[in-house]
Formats: C-alpha cells, structure tokens, sequence
C-alpha cells in the first residue's frame, strides 16, 4: 500500500502543470511525504475532492473587453466583464449611501455614454450611404435652404 503512494508522488513532482490545469494532484505535491504516504486511499481520495471544490474556475465570458489609458504620468487600466456569476457566497461588503449613489451616477452616465455613441455612429453611418447613393433631401445645400427660409420668412 504504501508504495503506491510514494509511487504516486513520484508520478506528482514529474507532472507539469500551468496555471490553467493546476488541479489537487498540483497541492498535494507540497504535502510532506510521511504524511501523504500515511493517507488511506479514503483519505487521500477526500481531500483530493476537497481541493477540486475549492479551485477557484473562471466561467466563460459572454464579453471580456480589456484595455488600458496611458497618461503622462500615470496608466489606468479597464477591465469590463459580463457573463454568468457563479460565486457560492454572497458578499459582506455593504456600501455606503454614498458610494451607492456615486455607482449609480455611474453607470447612468455610461449608458448613456454608449447609447450616445452607437446612434451617432447610425446616424453618421446612415448619412454617408444616403450621400454613396446620391439622394438629396434638399435641393439646394442646407444651409441655403435655413437660409431662404428665413429671409422669406421676414417678407
């Protein structure tokens, strides 16, 4: 019994492991020796169990944007993840009044940000393929017609 064990850990410190396939067999290398050998099968086999049920797994991103903002002096970086949370425990932290409207405040002016910049980009994007095609809305440039208007507007 005890052989398979030491031939276990043999099999152990031969593995290579990156830091994506790091598993239980990864945290048991670091057990000394008399102990791991002193497992029962049973025992071993727990707290190989144990491990895998608290190795952090990131989930799959539906989106993962990640980019920085070099300044003079100082780099910033933004990270925006959206996918689905798979997190055991419910946090403690309880943000203040404050800090609630200030995110808040936040995320509106974001939205609003990003909605500001998709219609302008329809907008502008519309605009062209109606000047590629050639169709005038106004006979005459715009500001003529403004223009016109206002003068006959006065008569």
């Amino acid at each position: 019994m005890k052989s398979n064990f030491s031939n276990s850990k043999k099999e152990l410190s031969q593995q290579n492991f990156s830091e994506e396939t790091k598993n239980s067999d990864y945290y048991l290398q670091f057990i000394d020796s008399k102990m791991l050998n002193s497992f029962t099968p049973e025992q071993l086999e727990t707290v190989r169990h144990l491990i895998n049920l608290i190795i952090f797994r990131s989930s799959p991103k539906i989106v993962d944007l990640r980019f920085t903002v070099d300044l003079i002096f100082i780099r910033y970086f933004f990270v925006f993840l959206v996918g689905k949370d798979r997190r055991n425990q419910k946090r403690n932290y309880i943000p203040d009044p404050v800090s609630r409207w200030g995110n808040l405040i936040t995320v509106v002016f974001i939205i609003i940000s990003f909605n500001l910049l998709i219609s302008s980009s329809i907008l502008l994007g519309a605009y062209l393929v109606k000047s590629l095609i050639g169709i005038n809305l106004f006979p005459k440039h715009f500001h003529q017609t403004v223009q016109e208007f206002i003068l006959n507007g006065k008569k």
